[in-house]
């Protein structure tokens, strides 16, 4: 639950949340180029951190050595291709 809190809830809450704040604190209507700029920049850390998320690890489906000890040392995982 926290893993999703952070990689999806918060990424999406944080910028809505910041735009209140400033909103607040200076009592100022915000005009519309503003507004789209923030909106703008929100989408594009949101897309940037989406994609970044989604592109990291190894293809489904590969298969994995887990780690192991062997002879008092770490092994760390590898890859079934690479082991051979």
């Amino acid at each position: 639950m926290l893993r999703i809190f952070l990689t999806v809830l918060l990424p999406i809450a944080l910028p809505l949340i910041a735009y209140i704040i400033y909103v607040k604190t200076t009592r100022v209507r915000p005009s519309a180029l503003a507004v789209s700029i923030i909106l703008g920049v929100s989408v594009a850390l949101l897309a940037a951190m989406l994609s970044l998320e989604f592109s990291r690890g190894v293809p489904p489906g590969t298969k994995l050595i887990s780690p192991h000890l062997e002879n008092g040392e770490v092994i760390p995982s590898q890859r079934l291709d690479e082991a051979q």
